[in-house]
């Protein structure tokens, strides 16, 4: 609403202070969220719904309040879960503020209705936000991403960026490819084929859950691109599927699970992937 910037919230800081967990939603403009965030010192788990209906600014860019957290930062130094919910690219800004130096967990919750694609200026948010300003690589683990969409490259960038994460999920991602008659194959987003076994994309990665996956667009994924994803993490000679122990000539990988499923539509009830011996071995390695 139009003048709720000089209205004050009338949450007393006491009770901010206090508290461990933290869900809001920002559904007004000017800098009231920081001023809200800045006595939430001892939460752990926060929770910001940045409200796709807005047709506002959330934070006065030009505000003192707004330039002295882009300078040094809000600092929320207990903080270790933080997802932001019904996120669009330039709502991201928010990550500009803050300064998490023990955060574990990043949940971006897109609004798959915000029209809008990632470029790779989303990297560079993730890889300043991380590194730059909250120092917390070495606690860093989790990422999980709703509804991206983003163009080609931009997730293997972002990726490279965050090389301690042991754990992504990507839920109905869409990557768009620049070429007009050439799909854009999702999990070569998630290596290079270019690069030496010790610099894979991902380096640390143990689970990676590709859930909801469009079959109009992924139903080859287990030929396409799970086959060259896993060879990019630990060589394999497909010419021996019998001798377990000469079948793969890498050495282990850290990768212990890889969920892929797809959204339930009437040719997915009636398809069946053919997965070969060979494919199947593969598989069972990464048990």
């Amino acid at each position: 609403m139009s003048g709720t910037e000089d209205i004050p919230l009338h949450l007393p800081h006491s009770i901010l202070e206090r508290l461990t967990s933290f869900s809001i939603t920002c559904d007004w403009e000017g800098n009231q969220l920081l001023m809200v965030l800045q006595h939430c010192v001892n939460v752990e788990d926060l929770k910001i719904n940045l409200n796709r209906d807005a047709n506002y600014l959330w934070y006065s860019p030009s505000d003192d309040i707004t330039q002295e957290y882009i300078e040094s930062g809000l600092v929320l130094p207990k903080l270790r879960m933080l997802c932001l919910q019904e996120a669009c690219p330039w709502t991201l800004d928010i990550l500009r503020l803050l300064k998490t130096p023990i955060l574990t967990s990043l949940a971006l919750e897109f609004d798959r209705y915000c029209q809008s694609v990632c470029d790779h200026s989303f990297s560079k948010t993730l890889h300043d936000f991380i590194t730059k300003q909250s120092g917390c690589e070495g606690t860093f683990r989790r990422l999980y991403l709703d509804s991206f969409e983003c163009e080609e490259g931009v997730l293997k960038s972002a990726m490279r960026a965050l090389p301690s994460t042991t754990h992504l999920t990507l839920n109905y991602p869409k990557v768009h490819s620049f070429a007009p008659h050439r799909r854009a194959i999702l999990l070569s987003e998630l290596y290079d084929s270019k690069v030496r076994a010790d610099r894979k994309v991902l380096p640390n990665l143990e689970s990676l859950q590709l859930l909801n996956l469009d079959p109009e667009v992924h139903s080859d994924v287990h030929i396409y691109g799970i086959s060259p994803f896993l060879n990019s993490r630990r060589t394999f000679d497909q010419t021996n599927t019998r001798d377990d122990e000469n079948f793969f000539i890498g050495p282990p990988d850290t990768l212990k699970e890889l969920v892929i499923t797809f959204e339930e539509t009437q040719r997915l009830r009636e398809h069946k992937m053919d997965l070969s011996h060979a494919f199947m071995g593969i598989l069972k390695s990464f048990a």
